[in-house]
């Protein structure tokens, strides 16, 4: 009986966490079809660095994009890394997700260049970093694994922080990459147990 009992609780969890990752999807995409309906005049909201004006894109840059294929490059590995990290518990993707847009916007707005960065990848850095982080810190098989796994998928993303394109903001991808890791560090020392999870230019 207990078996029975387990098995729509699973099924039920496993839906809060996919409703929780295409919700995001979703809020991105409505944005930037809003955004584009407006002459993507919305990014005057993103990280303009060491401006007042900017303040507001620390927590808004990661839903504003240049265009569709801006995030059509961010969807998929959203999508991949970010659901690697809810399998850990929707509670510890909220918080690595939180913990990602105040550090990597606060680190762009400080010492990002001039202009205006957006986009979503600062999180997508983020997740990266937390995965592999995740797996120096607890290193047990299960977060090397996953640690493996994202390596050999997204291990390219590592050249986007450094500065190679103009347009692309590697500030975002760098901070994004290092607020990731310093959640991992945060979970593991601090956030553990966290509600909701198991125990133990252009971005």
């Amino acid at each position: 009986m207990k078996q029975v009992r387990e098995q729509p609780s699973l099924r039920q969890e496993f839906r809060t966490k996919a409703y929780l990752i295409v919700g995001f999807v979703a809020l991105i995409w409505a944005v930037e079809l809003v955004n584009m309906v407006l002459g993507h005049r919305l990014n005057v909201l993103g990280i303009h660095p060491r401006t007042v004006v900017g303040l507001p894109g620390i927590l808004l840059a990661p839903f504003l994009h240049g265009g569709i294929g801006h995030v059509l490059v961010n969807t998929i590995p959203f999508v991949i890394l970010g659901w690697l990290v809810i399998l850990h518990g929707t509670g510890t993707f909220l918080e690595v997700s939180l913990i990602v847009i105040l550090v990597a916007g606060a680190g762009t707005w400080l010492f990002g260049r001039p202009g205006v960065h957006v986009g979503a990848s600062s999180l997508i850095f983020g997740y990266f970093g937390f995965l592999v982080g995740r797996a120096w810190y607890q290193r047990s098989v299960g977060s090397i694994l996953v640690a493996l796994v994202t390596l050999a998928l997204y291990g390219g993303l590592l050249w986007g922080v450094l500065p190679l394109h103009a347009r692309t903001s590697w500030e975002g991808h760098l901070f994004g990459l290092l607020a990731g890791i310093l959640a991992a560090w945060l979970q593991q020392t601090v956030l553990t147990p966290s509600l909701g999870s198991p125990p133990a230019s252009e971005s």
